[in-house]
């Protein structure tokens, strides 16, 4: 999934918020220098991911929220999840 329609689809849950949302996805995007959508570390993008989890909760909620990280580094598959992890904390 392109990280736009990743962002509208959670606006899109939210603003629509209903007793059907049992899932919460946490990823992130930013844009590049040159305008293009990219996925980004959790906390180093641009989506509200504290509004996204904040939201259902207000409303006493219990979803799970899944980290789903789509950003990739160089170092390996596990700093991509460490580092989103920490942007979460």
């Amino acid at each position: 999934m392109r990280p736009n329609l990743a962002r509208n689809r959670s606006q899109m849950a939210i603003a629509a918020r209903s007793s059907t949302i049992f899932q919460v996805h946490l990823r992130d995007y930013r844009h590049d220098r040159t305008g293009k959508i990219v996925w980004a570390a959790v906390g180093q993008g641009e989506f509200d991911n504290l509004g996204r989890i904040r939201a259902p909760l207000k409303d006493g909620d219990k979803e799970t929220f899944t980290l789903e990280t789509h950003w990739r580094d160089p170092k390996g598959k596990l700093y991509p999840t460490e580092t989103s992890l920490q942007g979460l904390l």
